[in-house]
């Protein structure tokens, strides 16, 4: 049961930021030594529950755009930017980071005779990166009717493009890679006349046991309703009971990137950091990161007295309630997926000795242009999923056959964004 808001304003700093004021009373050196030595207690424990320090800090980038080549004619026309021209089309939008996602790695360049992952990754290992550039990881856009497209990334695809779904989720998990539902909702409309959706999500049932095997979705994208994916969100992670990872997408094809994405790092950014800080769902999506200012205080206590405290991302052990604060004006709070009336950026969410240590999560929304990935309380421990059926459609199969060809496949007959 969500409780309406506490109105006591004299718990609306969130627990856990608070040092007691006896600690600091007085100035005797004992009493400082033992200030000193709290402080370094809570920074350990705040290190090992995996939480934002302040030391940290959102840094903006985008989780999927393509460049030319390898999106070169006649298989695709429409990519705007070369790997120089998006790295500084990035760089002047103050991207720290991309992922780069062609439709084409899995393709080979007719020059060469190797595939285009193997080319683009040798072409970005011989560039000098200039000052300012930001971060590139190259990664895949799989483009396909059926089940839809995704953005494969942090993984040899080398390794990955040849296989067959099934195979292939499987094999970005043993990487540690990330695989994102891309534009999930991009249903034909006035302005691109195809369905580029995830079809098990818009037409299902067939391909429902490929959800365990994503790491999340695109909420933000330019032509997929992000109230719709973010619906789909909570419903996902009410049916699984897991991180799922909502990112956003220019998806851009036309020479100009953004911030979608914003990822909370701590310490020197690295292609390793930033695969984490996603994985983990340290992620804020949309024009800025406002929606993540906020904390789950747990009702549990750590052991400076003081409540467990999750930041975004986190997932807190909690017995029968937490306070969940937030800095963002006129932001929604929704707990379970269900927005909550809230007016003075503080709500106790008890949920009783009958609903003892349960899961919930929990995200802000900040208008349009910011959403929060959610903080988790008692998730459970995660179990490996059945492999995936494996019943594409027979045309599915097709169609991977064709483009997993030895000479590289032909022109395909399929429209593709």
């Amino acid at each position: 049961m969500v409780d309406s808001p506490d109105s006591r304003k004299d718990r609306c700093e969130p627990t856990g930021r608070r040092l007691s004021t006896s600690s600091a009373r007085g100035g005797t050196g004992r009493r400082l030594l033992v200030l000193a030595a709290r402080v370094a207690c809570v920074c350990a424990l705040l290190a090992a529950w995996g939480m934002p320090s302040p030391a940290g800090e959102w840094l903006p980038g985008d989780t999927h755009s393509h460049i030319s080549p390898p999106d070169v004619p006649p298989k695709y026309n429409h990519a705007a930017n070369n790997l120089d021209g998006a790295i500084a089309a990035a760089k002047v939008a103050g991207l720290k980071w991309i992922i780069l996602t062609p439709h084409a790695m899995d393709r080979k360049d007719e020059t060469s005779g190797r595939l285009w992952c193997v080319e683009m990754g040798e072409r970005l290992a011989k560039r000098t990166a200039a000052e300012g550039d930001p971060l590139v990881v190259l990664g895949w856009e799989r483009t396909y009717t059926w089940p839809g497209h995704m953005t494969v990334s942090f993984v040899d695809l080398e390794k990955v493009v040849g296989l067959p779904l099934e195979k292939l989720l499987a094999e970005v998990r043993r990487q540690k890679g990330l695989a994102f539902v891309a534009h999930p909702y991009q249903l034909p409309n006035f302005l691109i006349n195809r369905n580029s959706s995830w079809r098990p999500w818009t037409e299902g049932p067939r391909g429902k046991d490929l959800d365990p095997w994503l790491s999340g979705l695109e909420v933000f994208h330019p032509i997929s309703p992000a109230l719709s994916a973010a619906a789909r969100w909570d419903q996902w992670i009410a049916a699984e009971r897991r991180r799922l990872v909502g990112v956003g997408a220019t998806d851009d094809h036309w020479g100009t990137l953004y911030a979608t994405t914003w990822v909370w790092v701590e310490g020197e950014l690295t292609r390793d950091a930033l695969r984490d800080g996603l994985r983990m769902g340290r992620v804020c999506v949309g024009s800025d990161a406002s929606a993540g200012a906020f904390t789950v205080t747990s009702d549990r206590k750590a052991p400076d007295g003081n409540g467990l405290v999750g930041r975004i991302g986190d997932t807190v052990a909690a017995d029968e309630q937490v306070t969940v604060t937030w800095e963002a004006d006129g932001a929604t709070l929704y707990v379970d997926g269900k927005p909550q009336r809230v007016d003075d950026k503080r709500f106790v969410h008890r949920f009783g000795a009958e609903a003892r240590g349960s899961f919930h999560w929990y995200r802000l929304q900040a208008g349009i242009r910011s959403y929060s990935n959610p903080i988790y309380v008692n998730l459970p421990p995660q179990e490996e999923p059945p492999p995936p059926a494996g019943d594409a459609p027979k045309a599915a199969r097709d169609e991977e056959s064709e483009r997993h060809a030895p000479s590289g496949g032909s022109t395909p007959t399929t429209p593709r964004q």
